[in-house]
């Protein structure tokens, strides 16, 4: 028989959010902090790439810390449901002896309909605000670049070829 009292506990893995949070207010700082009189041009490129990086972070980056704030929770509750469901779960077993061992299995363990449901969707909706907020962040840096004066875009120019065009407005 298997003594279960010679199962080491393993230590509580500690997720520290500490680093999210200094970025978040650092981020947020630097958007705040902005001086109206002062327009300020960003790139679109650079609010895409730190939205792929860290989703949300683009939108706060163009000026909509909000919107960025929520797209951040909004991803954390999806990937929070995912792993939270489907990580390894414990489990209590009780010895001859009637003392309880918490066990940590990684054994597959058939999830329920509710579950799977549940997993599924978080999973989908996780991916689509992942994708939707890539697109989002460039008409973000987009629309703060207009509001600033600054309206870049492609014409035609008097060759026929295709050209970019830069208005400036003051």
């Amino acid at each position: 028989m298997y003594d279960f009292r010679e199962v080491k506990q393993r230590p509580e893995r500690k997720r520290p959010f500490i680093w999210l949070s200094v970025l978040l207010i650092i981020l947020f700082t630097v958007s705040s902090s902005t001086n109206a009189q002062q327009k300020i041009q960003k790139d679109e490129r650079l609010g895409v790439i730190l939205s792929l990086g860290a989703p949300g972070f683009g939108q706060i980056y163009a000026g909509k810390t909000w919107r960025g704030i929520g797209i951040v929770f909004t991803e954390a509750i999806c990937a929070g449901v995912v792993t939270g469901i489907a990580a390894e779960r414990k489990v209590i077993v009780t010895d001859i002896e009637g003392d309880d061992y918490e066990v940590r299995t990684t054994k597959i363990k058939k999830l329920s309909n509710g579950e799977v449901a549940a997993v599924a969707s978080a999973a989908v909706v996780g991916v689509g605000v992942y994708i939707w907020q890539l697109f989002d962040a460039r008409k973000c840096v987009r629309n703060h670049n207009k509001a600033q004066g600054f309206d870049v875009g492609m014409t035609m120019m008097d060759n026929g070829r295709p050209g970019a065009s830069l208005r400036l407005t003051f």
